[in-house]
């Protein structure tokens, strides 16, 4: 999770809900840049099955990581019908191919707990920096920098 949340010593944090294969996520918003359909991504070569492609943006390279295959769900049915979220991560810029984005909350401090201890889950610890409690559904936050950067492959080379 940003290190600006306890740095600060902020008692509020926004962040951008979005849904994977019918399961709410989220990511701190200032590790968003930008919200974007899916227009055409070009597949990689020999790439590892949680990239879905890369996207022109501007002019820049971003590649975009597919969370259905990397947080270990079915890949989307209809890509087209996709959101792109683009991260601004200390290792560069990378989009996530997500099913929609929901809305954007502010959550407290203390309704943050630390992610419980999995070890027959699908998706693995590291991803998740903790769960957000919300009056009406609990959201799984994501540590976007392990989710998106692959340490094992040194893949991702964010542009």
């Amino acid at each position: 999770m940003p290190e600006d949340f306890d740095k600060l010593g902020q008692d509020e944090i926004q962040l951008v809900i979005f849904t994977v294969g019918g399961e709410e996520f989220a990511a701190e918003i200032s590790q968003v840049r930008e919200i974007i359909s899916l227009d055409r991504a070009t597949r990689v070569p020999s790439a590892p099955d949680f990239v879905f492609g890369v996207i022109n943006l501007r002019g820049k390279l971003v590649t975009v990581i597919d969370l259905h295959e990397r947080l270990g769900f079915e890949r989307s049915p209809s890509p087209e019908k996709s959101k792109i979220i683009v991260s601004d991560l200390k290792d560069g810029v990378l989009g996530m191919m997500v099913d929609s984005v929901v809305e954007v909350a502010r959550v407290t401090e203390s309704q943050i707990e630390p992610p419980p201890p999995m070890s027959a889950g699908k998706i693995d610890s590291k991803y998740i920096f903790g769960i957000a409690k919300m009056t009406d559904r609990l959201i799984i936050i994501l540590n976007l920098e392990n989710v998106l950067i692959d340490d094992d492959l040194g893949f991702v080379e964010a542009g």
